[in-house]
């Protein structure tokens, strides 16, 4: 929520990112059709374990009225003429401590990705081929981790002095092999995964192996990191080349 610009803040702007990668993007310049989903993570770390997953984010129960995440944009057909970047700028931000891993299991899970599968539809056109594909973009800040990173091996030792892994880190690794099954080239040829981090200052990201290794599908160059003093011109950039990649070889192929 750092300031960026008067009257708005990092949060929104990133909103308003996902809205213009969107429609000022990939909707005008490619001819297939196009579904689209924003998906606002946030994470109540003293919830965590109790989450049920596929609970539409909902911490305890609606009446408790507390959310890990929240589906901005429900998986729907994206067109010129339903543009909702207005919309998605004008959210207001949950109060959490970035839970990635709880956001992310649940848009892997076979819930999620029938809803995907359901809003999409591939136009019957004479003498075209279509091929479908699917693009996750993870904007968040330096402390993505997944499921608490740092508790990775339990306190507790085995008889033969070895630590055990913890159930947070088994849970971590096996949502970031689903993810990559949906959503990297795991899950097709064309699938693509891309990260942009921003941090506090110029001290970049230790961990910049483990997102591009997690959150990249191992792809060096679907990695973006930028600090909060060049936020504005870094998710310009990222914006710009993360579109041209998701547009090349998106066009429809005659036969």
């Amino acid at each position: 929520m750092g300031g960026v610009k008067r009257g708005s803040s990092q949060f929104n702007e990133c909103m308003k990112w996902c809205g213009e990668m969107l429609w000022d993007k990939i909707v005008p310049n490619t001819d297939a059709s196009i579904v689209g989903t924003v998906v606002q993570f946030s994470g109540i770390k003293a919830l965590e374990n109790s989450y049920t997953e596929d609970n539409d984010g909902w911490a305890l129960d609606k009446s408790v009225g507390l959310k890990h995440y929240n589906v901005e944009l429900a998986p729907q057909v994206v067109t010129a003429d339903n543009n909702q970047t207005d919309k998605l700028f004008a959210t207001n931000a949950l109060d959490g401590n970035s839970q990635l891993f709880l956001a992310l299991r649940d848009m892997s899970n076979d819930s999620f990705v029938t809803k995907l599968n359901n809003a999409s539809h591939t136009p019957a056109v004479k003498n075209l081929s279509w091929q479908k594909r699917r693009v996750l973009v993870v904007i968040t800040d330096d402390e993505w981790d997944i499921n608490n990173e740092r508790a990775s091996l339990s306190e507790s030792a085995l008889e033969d002095g070895s630590l055990n892994e913890s159930v947070g880190a088994t849970a971590r690794q096996d949502c970031i092999n689903r993810v990559k099954k949906v959503y990297g080239k795991e899950g097709g040829a064309m699938n693509q995964m891309y990260a942009v981090i921003v941090t506090p200052s110029a001290t970049k990201t230790e961990s910049r192996k483990k997102v591009i290794g997690e959150l990249c599908d191992d792809e060096d160059s679907h990695f973006f990191d930028l600090t909060e003093a060049d936020f504005d011109s870094g998710m310009r950039n990222a914006l710009e080349k993360i579109s041209a990649k998701i547009l090349a070889d998106t066009q429809s192929t005659i036969l």
